[in-house]
């Protein structure tokens, strides 16, 4: 009976776990790689994760390899929407300058240039590509402070490009190869609440 009970236990903790912060997810698989952890931003500032809406994960193998859900807590402007609208509308790979064009969306991590125009941290490739059914925008990044390798995504919450949900893998350069697969296998296992909006009628 205890057996039992603690089966039933382990089960139920990992459906805590597996229903994600983000209302638009139904379900992805975090129990099997990932631990809940504290709030720690600092490596890329209040800009990018400093939203109301906030929870980091890390790797049960690799304690400095983390995944973050963020929200921002408010709607970007109609110009920033509506680029970021027609950025998702079909998959393609992302110029540079498609990437300038939406930079109030990624946030000033991502997207902070230098004198000379250029992207302060390397973007090594940028993809518009669907998830199980659902347009999203991916980001392979160099946290160049910080010699991290990032993958961020972007989604749109309810069609209209104005609020904008955003997912971090991110982990130290030397431990790219050994942990991706485990973000690629729990990105895999993502169920949207609806594979593409409207109809989606969440409250941000």
């Amino acid at each position: 009976m205890r057996n039992t009970w603690r089966t039933f236990s382990d089960a139920l903790a990992s459906n805590q776990v597996d229903k994600p912060v983000f209302p638009e997810l139904e379900f992805m698989r975090l129990s099997t790689s990932w631990q809940e952890s504290s709030k720690d931003a600092s490596f890329c500032g209040s800009a990018a994760f400093g939203g109301r809406m906030y929870k980091r994960y890390h790797s049960k193998v690799q304690k400095e390899t983390y995944l973050d859900f963020s929200y921002r807590g408010g709607a970007v402007s109609e110009s920033a929407a509506h680029s970021f609208s027609a950025l998702l509308s079909e998959p393609h790979s992302v110029a540079g300058r498609e990437l300038v064009r939406i930079a109030e969306v990624l946030g000033q991590t991502v997207s902070a240039l230098n004198i000379y125009g250029e992207f302060v941290n390397e973007i090594l490739s940028a993809d518009v590509g669907a998830i199980n059914g659902r347009n999203v925008l991916v980001i392979h990044w160099r946290h160049v402070k910080h010699n991290r390798k990032v993958i961020s995504i972007y989604f749109d919450a309810y069609g209209n490009g104005m609020t904008v949900r955003e997912m971090h893998f991110s982990t130290p350069v030397d431990s790219f190869d050994i942990t991706h697969k485990n973000f690629y296998e729990t990105v895999r296992s993502t169920q949207w609440a609806c594979a593409a909006p409207p109809p989606c009628s969440y409250v941000a």
